[in-house]
């Protein structure tokens, strides 16, 4: 069953989705995630994953960093960071190449400022801030611009990723 199921979402994916404009507001897609899900998950839990997860991808939702959780759940990935694999971390990074790519004139600075007593490194592209990252113990928490809330990464660089990532992500 979950080998029929996933047949159905790259059938989908190899000549339905061609045809629409690009609309997932999550990362990894959706029909990503729904194969992500069945092989994990096995076919009755991923498809709920699946369909649970085409619900949240509404233009009401903020969207970003949504991979499978190592766990069964209709709700979003509380913690992103601890169930990105190395394949998501290259296709993503592929993604972000292949944008900046696309945008040639875009630049990513990094400054260090001094914030709530903390040096943090401030991420802009322009004038425009799209995050910091500071230390925290042995991991690095990314902070998107206008949030209190971090995600917290094992590298810097895997930080620095992410908020370039969420910045794209939800550029028009």
């Amino acid at each position: 069953m979950k080998q029929i199921l996933t047949w159905l979402v790259r059938g989908y994916q190899r000549f339905i989705s061609p045809l629409l404009p690009p609309s997932c507001r999550y990362y990894p897609t959706c029909s990503t995630y729904m194969i992500q899900a069945l092989q994990r998950h096995g076919a009755i839990k991923g498809t709920l994953m699946g369909i649970a997860r085409i619900l949240r991808c509404n233009p009401f939702v903020k969207g970003g960093l949504d991979p499978v959780p190592a766990y069964f759940t209709l709700r979003r990935n509380p913690h992103p960071e601890n169930d990105l694999d190395l394949s998501d971390i290259q296709n993503l990074n592929h993604k972000l190449g292949a944008i900046m790519a696309k945008e040639r004139n875009v630049k990513v600075t990094q400054t260090d400022e001094t914030r709530n007593g903390h040096t943090v490194s401030v991420l802009k592209i322009g004038d425009q801030e799209i995050g910091f990252v500071e230390s925290a113990g042995t991991r690095f928490a990314a902070y998107v611009a206008g949030s209190d809330k971090p995600n917290r990464y094992k590298s810097l660089e895997d930080a620095v990723n992410a908020l370039i990532a969420e910045y794209h992500l939800h550029q028009g």
